[in-house]
């Protein structure tokens, strides 16, 4: 793969927009990529199993497989937080194969060739190691090993940054760490196969989007139950970088907040 810029694509929560076009890009569908922390890994795992005919990987910070809550609240407040020795894995996995063979989902053929990295740091009070590691366990039955990657570090549960945010060992908002580790650097470029290029902070530029318009018709497969991206989305685009003539990645990053968050169910099941 040769060296590209990234278009960065963050769903936020939802919230009324007045729809604006993306400008032109020469996005690469196989490119596209999903990461997320803690609800946001989950979600962002269901988002990769459910199109993985376009997601070529995924990023997951504190957080567990595909399906892990099963749509059940106690689920997702003790298996899928800090039980994760109780997940059955191959009954996830058999979930995926039915699910896809319905059409609820992709082929889970496609995801053969996807890059997973996941992280659990080793201070995580909220997120157990053993939850995150049910995911790659249950990417290892679908992805070769080489093409999934588990990290650990000192800290707790936050996104962990170079030198903003709050301590490393600290638990509380916005959960957002100075830790000495670029973990968003250290998810694209795994993700990647280290192809990246350096972000151009001067070019980006903020638009409130529809995601019909961004994604398509997504109707009728089973991200996260019954849950869509829906409409306000907030995108931020390389308009240079990623204009028509240079081919671009995409890189979509669910943001629905912490665990905790009234989200939570949705995130996980």
């Amino acid at each position: 793969m040769s060296a590209r810029a990234t278009l960065l694509v963050v769903a936020a929560s939802a919230f009324s927009v007045n729809a604006t076009p993306l400008p032109p890009a020469n996005v690469v569908a196989s490119d596209i990529t999903t990461s997320g922390i803690s609800a946001g890994a989950f979600l962002a795992s269901q988002f990769h199993v459910a199109f993985s005919a376009n997601v070529a990987g995924c990023a997951m910070l504190a957080g567990g497989p595909y399906y892990c809550a099963q749509n059940e609240m106690a689920n997702a407040l003790t298996v899928c937080m800090q039980d994760g020795y109780l997940i059955n894995v191959g009954s996830l996995v058999s979930y995926a194969n039915f699910a896809a063979e319905l059409g609820g989902i992709d082929n889970t053929t496609n995801l053969a060739s996807a890059r997973v990295w996941t992280f659990s740091a080793y201070q995580d009070s909220v997120v157990a190691t053993n939850v995150v590691q049910a995911a790659g366990s249950f990417y290892s039955q679908f992805i070769p090993a080489t093409n999934i990657t588990f990290l650990q570090r000192d800290g707790e549960h936050t996104q962990q940054t170079l030198n903003y945010g709050n301590d490393c060992g600290y638990l509380g908002s916005p959960y957002i760490g100075k830790c000495g580790f670029d973990a968003a650097g250290s998810q694209l470029q795994w993700m990647y196969d280290n192809a990246l290029t350096p972000p151009s902070n001067s070019t980006a530029a903020h638009i409130a989007t529809d995601a019909a318009r961004m994604l398509g018709a997504t109707q009728g497969k089973a991200v996260a139950g019954s849950w869509s991206l829906g409409n306000g989305q907030l995108v931020t685009f390389d308009q240079v970088r990623c204009g028509v003539a240079v081919a671009c990645c995409a890189h979509i990053r669910p943001r629905r907040g912490h665990v905790g968050n009234s989200d939570l169910v949705g995130a996980l099941d």
